[in-house]
């Protein structure tokens, strides 16, 4: 994706926006569409605390392994 700078004006337009929004030049010409981010982070962690986050990094894993699973799907081939 390419990026622009803009200057500090265009900055606090756009940090202002709330919501998906045409760009338009002083003619109304659109020069294209403008989405604000949600979030400050890509993945958001939508609602997990800290605290909630490492409590399932520290739990055992469940489930099975690959090597389980493969071996029953060769034996499925069978």
């Amino acid at each position: 994706m390419s990026h622009i700078v803009v200057s500090s004006n265009v900055r606090e337009v756009l940090a202002a926006l709330e919501k998906p929004t045409e760009i338009v030049d002083e003619n109304g010409k659109l020069l294209g569409k403008f989405e604000p981010t949600k979030y400050d982070t890509e993945w958001p962690l939508g609602g997990i605390t800290d605290e909630e986050l490492q409590r399932r990094l520290a739990e055992e894993p469940t489930g099975r392994t690959w090597a389980d699973i493969r071996r029953d799907l060769e034996a499925m081939e069978k």
